[in-house]
């Protein structure tokens, strides 16, 4: 065999393995990354619930004609 041939075989091998592993690790991070914006996206989802709540509260403070002040916030609403 000749020796060129060998060389090039030992360089296709690690760059065949390279894109392996680089295959692999891009894998774990993109499910990390999707973790990670599934439990940003239920934050959101959550403190969007509130602020909708506390929208009609405030919107029937204001059709019921009721005097200042507003409503407060709820207990929970900035957390």
């Amino acid at each position: 065999m000749p020796d060129w041939l060998v060389g090039a075989v030992g360089t296709a091998a690690t760059a065949a393995l390279g894109f392996l592993t680089w295959m692999a690790t891009r894998k774990s991070n993109l499910a990390s990354r999707i973790e990670r914006a599934e439990t940003r996206i239920a934050d959101l989802e959550r403190r969007y619930g509130r602020a909708t709540d506390y929208v009609e509260v405030l919107r029937e403070h204001i059709n019921t004609r009721r005097d200042p002040p507003a409503p407060p916030y709820p207990m929970n609403y900035f957390d």
